[in-house]
């Protein structure tokens, strides 16, 4: 090896070495801003998300948006900002998709909201839709859409969770409708963008993307605006919504 494949090494190793340390204090800055955030506001913080971490791992908190790539990692987290009878957790969640030719790394920031434990929602998974996804629907039909209301069919794509019977797939269909009733979509129709699933009495939403901080307020009033909708929605069919549960 000469003197210039050497230098050539010694550069590289060097650039690795800078970029990391970049990304290691940008980071460092990001966890402690959101630090001083939750103490200013008299919330209980943690970097590393230990308690949620915890509730992931035991299956209380189950999510199909927690299932996907790997080195998933919740972080920075807010707890326990209220919302009236319920609270909410917000943090950052990464993971890394390996399925492609190269690695890549998804970040987003989170709320997840906590109603009461009488609360059911019907599952249900709201994202953004793409071409090939309308593709894909085209043919299995899995979307649900309301043809009163154009644009929300157009950006989002709702589905049911799934279950090997249709019975209980159209079951869920019919609850989900009931509950999406025109302020829930209203709703979404402002904040488009977001990715939401429910199960029990849990509600996250997320938004892809490192959000900067100065953003952080906007997404958690957006949360608190969907959330509080939501309930609301939920609580006008309440008899409805009990006997689903039977």
């Amino acid at each position: 090896m000469n003197t210039l494949d050497i230098l050539v090494i010694g550069f590289i190793l060097l650039v690795v070495l800078l970029k990391s340390l970049i990304s290691y204090l940008i980071a460092k800055k990001r966890t402690e801003r959101f630090k001083a955030i939750a103490l200013n506001r008299g919330l209980l913080f943690e970097d590393d998300a230990q308690t949620l971490k915890n509730e992931l791992q035991s299956g209380r908190i189950c999510f199909s948006f927690f299932k996907q790539g790997s080195s998933s990692q919740p972080e920075n987290c807010l707890c326990g900002v209220r919302f009236g009878r319920f609270s909410a957790d917000f943090f950052d969640y990464s993971y890394i998709d390996s399925g492609s030719r190269h690695s890549r790394k998804y970040n987003y920031r989170c709320g997840l909201v906590r109603f009461p434990s009488e609360i059911c929602l019907p599952q249900f998974e709201l994202v953004p839709e793409y071409f090939f996804m309308r593709l894909r629907d085209s043919i299995f039909g899995l979307d649900i859409d309301f043809d009163e209301y154009p644009l929300f069919s157009e950006k989002y794509q709702l589905t049911a969770y799934r279950d090997s019977e249709e019975s209980y797939r159209f079951a869920q269909e019919e609850y989900i409708r009931k509950l999406f009733q025109p302020s829930v979509i209203a709703c979404f129709e402002k904040y488009t963008g977001l990715e939401a699933y429910s199960k029990a009495n849990f509600l996250l939403v997320c938004k892809y993307g490192l959000m900067k901080i100065e953003e952080t307020e906007e997404f958690e009033n957006a949360v608190r605006e969907i959330s509080e909708i939501i309930y609301s929605a939920y609580q006008s069919n309440l008899e409805y919504f009990r006997s689903m549960q039977a």
